[in-house]
C-alpha cells in the first residue's frame, strides 16, 4: 500500500475510488484539489480566505464553498495573513480581520449526504481540535481516511487537546499514523470499521514512509550536492 504526500498531507491513494468523493477543508491556493481531482468522482472544498475567491483554477469536477469549517456556525472573525495562512486563530501584526461564514462539520457534509467518504483533508489553521473533539460521532462513520494537520507547531499548549482528539477519534474505530516527527502536524487517520489494515500494513506504512522517507530528507541535507 502507498502513501502519497502533498505538503503536510500524508493520505492512501489507493484507498480513493475513482467514482469516489473527496473532502478538502482548506483548500488555499487549490493545490491539493487538482492533484485529488483525477482520482475521484467529486471534490468538495472549503475555502473562507477572500485572497483566494474566484482566483481558483480547478477541474470541473471541483467545487469550492466560500465558507470556514468551524465547531459553531455563524459569522466569525478571520484573520487574513501576509506570511501565515489566514485563521480564525492565529494573527501576524500586520493581519487584517474580516467577518466570515461558518460552518459545522456536519453542514459541510451535508452537502454529499449519501455514500462513503474515501478521502477528508482538514487544514483549517488551528480549528481542527475544536472541530474534531465537539463533531456528533456519527459523522465519522463514513470517511474512510482523514489526513490532518494540526498546529502544535505554530502552538504547543494545544498538545493536549490534540491529544484528546485523536483519542476521540481512535474510540470511534480509526487508527492512527504520525507522519511527522516533532509535532502531529502530518497525521493521518483510516477508519478500521470500513478497511481492514493488517498489523503488517501498519507497520510498514510507518516504517517505510515515516522513518525511511525522513532517513532520505536528513541524508539529502547532509550529502554533499
Amino acid at each position: 500500500m502507498n502513501v502519497q504526500v502533498y505538503w503536510s498531507h500524508s493520505f492512501l491513494p489507493d484507498l480513493v475510488r475513482r467514482d469516489g468523493l473527496v473532502f478538502d477543508f482548506g483548500v488555499n491556493d487549490g493545490g491539493f484539489s487538482r492533484l485529488i481531482a483525477p482520482k475521484c468522482r467529486a471534490v468538495v472544498g472549503f475555502e473562507p480566505d477572500p485572497a483566494w475567491h474566484g482566483r481558483h483554477d480547478l477541474p470541473d469536477n471541483v467545487r469550492v464553498v466560500p465558507k470556514a469549517v468551524a465547531a459553531r456556525a455563524g459569522s466569525i472573525s478571520f484573520h487574513v495573513n501576509q506570511g501565515l495562512c489566514s485563521s480564525m486563530h492565529y494573527a501576524e501584526p500586520t493581519a487584517r480581520d474580516v467577518q466570515v461564514d461558518a460552518v459545522t462539520l456536519e453542514s459541510a457534509l451535508a452537502i454529499e449526504p449519501e455514500g462513503r467518504i474515501d478521502l477528508l483533508k482538514m487544514d483549517i489553521e488551528g480549528e481542527e481540535v475544536d472541530v474534531l473533539l465537539q463533531a456528533p460521532p456519527q459523522l465519522f462513520s463514513r470517511i474512510v481516511q482523514m489526513t490532518v494537520e494540526f498546529h502544535d507547531f505554530l502552538d504547543p499548549g494545544r498538545v493536549p487537546d490534540i491529544r484528546a482528539a485523536i483519542a476521540r477519534l481512535q474510540g470511534l474505530g480509526f487508527t492512527t499514523f504520525c507522519f511527522s516527527f516533532r509535532s502531529y502536524g502530518d497525521t493521518l487517520f483510516v477508519n478500521r470499521n470500513l478497511i481492514a489494515l493488517s498489523p503488517w500494513q501498519r507497520i510498514w506504512l510507518v516504517a517505510r514512509f515515516k522513518y525511511l522517507r525522513g532517513l532520505a530528507r536528513l541524508l539529502s541535507r547532509l550529502l554533499p550536492r
